[in-house]
């Protein structure tokens, strides 16, 4: 399983206009892109995370880490680089901004399926339910649920994977 990589959404902050990709709070932020594709290019294409035990072809992180100081380093981590691997691979530029592209995309998507949801709890009142996914070409169904304490939703598609929790 990939490490899942949290990015901020900016999408019409503040009435400002700015759309997801292109805003900047100031001249040494970065846009969603920029940190993405920083994030991505500084990661080898088989690494999982070091949450887990070995990467996409099974060699142990353990063993390829380097240990003579901390943190460890990793030979897929350009942040954090270190140790030894043969199969180290970084991202094309073409991969690299197919991935980018995917992910902001389903940021979008997402951010939708979320208005849809809390436009649909608002007009029912149903804080549990569910309704018709963006998805809608696999037929997949949002189920959600509000949280009575702070109105937090939570949701998750049956078909696609587009889910999140606030």
């Amino acid at each position: 399983m990939k490490e899942l990589w949290i990015v901020p959404l900016a999408i019409d902050i503040a009435g400002q206009g700015k759309q997801m990709g292109d805003f900047k709070k100031n001249n040494d932020m970065k846009t969603v892109e920029e940190q993405l594709t920083e994030q991505i290019s500084g990661r080898c294409i088989h690494f999982t995370g070091i949450a887990n035990n070995t990467c996409e072809l099974g060699i142990s992180y353990k063993d390829v880490r380097d240990e003579t100081q901390r943190p460890y380093k990793f030979p897929c981590l350009k942040r954090h680089h270190g140790g030894d691997c043969s199969n180290a691979q970084f991202p094309t530029k073409e991969d690299l901004k197919r991935e980018v592209d995917e992910i902001i995309e389903n940021q979008k998507k997402t951010v939708n399926a979320m208005v849809m949801v809390k436009e649909h709890i608002a007009k029912t009142g149903e804080k549990i339910g569910s309704i018709e996914c963006p998805c809608s070409e696999r037929e997949g169904r949002l189920e959600y649920s509000m949280a009575e304490i702070n109105g937090h939703v939570r949701s998750s598609c049956t078909t696609c994977k587009m889910g999140w929790i606030e």
